[in-house]
């Protein structure tokens, strides 16, 4: 496995165990930012699947949450490609939305309008 796909493959396994954990625990995304200290918008990109956590960060949400440091990696090479697809176009959208919210509301309104359209113009295309 190459350096690019082992990074989208821990980043949608580090995602799906992230969500593992907060149904487990009942928190909010903000509550488990707060507890292994972190800032919301950078735990947000951890729990999407935008970015890969640093190695403090990983030791800060073990020892939160009481896991080994391997369980990060456990189950790395048995993601299906179906988990991986929609782990991928969740990425997207996440960095979609990450775009979008930088901009402001005039230029906001202007890429909805323009992004509608498209769609509507694919729906027509693809029947």
């Amino acid at each position: 496995m190459d350096k690019s796909n082992l990074e989208k493959e821990l980043k949608i396994l580090i995602s799906s165990k992230l969500k593992q954990i907060r149904k487990q625990s009942g928190n909010t995304i903000e509550q488990m930012a707060e507890e292994i200290g972190i800032e919301y918008t950078n735990f947000w990109n951890l729990y999407s699947g935008v970015n890969l956590p640093r190695l403090t960060t990983l030791f800060q949400l073990s020892k939160t949450y009481n896991f080994p440091i391997g369980y990060w990696f456990e189950g790395l090479e048995k993601l299906t490609a179906k988990e991986k697809a929609a782990a991928r176009q969740k990425t997207k959208l996440a960095n979609l939305l990450n775009v979008y919210q930088k901009l402001d509301e005039n230029t906001q309104d202007v890429v909805l309008n323009i992004l509608k359209s498209y769609a509507h113009k694919r729906k027509h295309i693809v029947k």
